[in-house]
């Protein structure tokens, strides 16, 4: 099954594709590939590095309290020298949105008190580039397969808006 798997995603982007390349070529699988590199990293110092001993799940929705986190929007680097992201990837832009979000449904907000107000004012918001990540990196096999992967993406899902290198 597995072999099935592999087979299928190989051919995205190729004239012999089953699905189309967008399923495959996007920020979750590229975020995934980048996670799974810097956590078999010895020593990175990539903002995006695990604290010693931790690891990672794709999409996990885990409801916990956070002693200290970080928020990153990571795209490419037009988009963000576009700055598409200034005014939404602010504590006052993101309160203000779930202020929203909460009063919209009736009953209590103690977990809005209690949980969301303290986590926003400790977090770490940045937006970093896709480019800048891969840069941080040394050059070998993976990085190298990290940044082919990314040149797809970019064709598959922005193929007017910016020139492949």
């Amino acid at each position: 099954m597995l072999d099935s798997l592999v087979r299928i995603l190989a051919t995205c982007g190729t004239g012999h594709a089953v699905m189309p390349p967008t399923e495959f070529y996007n920020e979750g699988w590229m975020l995934r590939l980048v996670l799974d590199y810097v956590s078999r990293q010895d020593k990175h110092t990539s903002p995006l590095s695990f604290a010693p001993g931790a690891g990672w799940y794709s999409e996990a929705l885990l409801p916990s309290r956070f002693l200290r986190t970080s928020r990153f929007v990571i795209a490419p680097a037009s988009r963000i020298d576009m700055k598409l992201f200034d005014s939404s990837v602010t504590r006052e832009s993101i309160e203000n949105k779930v202020r929203r979000r909460v009063a919209a449904y009736e009953g209590s907000q103690d977990a809005f008190l209690e949980v969301f107000l303290p986590l926003i004012a400790r977090i770490r918001l940045a937006v970093l580039s896709w480019e800048s990540i891969l840069d941080s990196f040394p050059l070998d096999d993976d990085t190298n397969g990290l940044g082919h992967f990314y040149q797809q993406c970019l064709r598959f899902n922005l193929p007017d808006q910016l020139p492949i290198k």
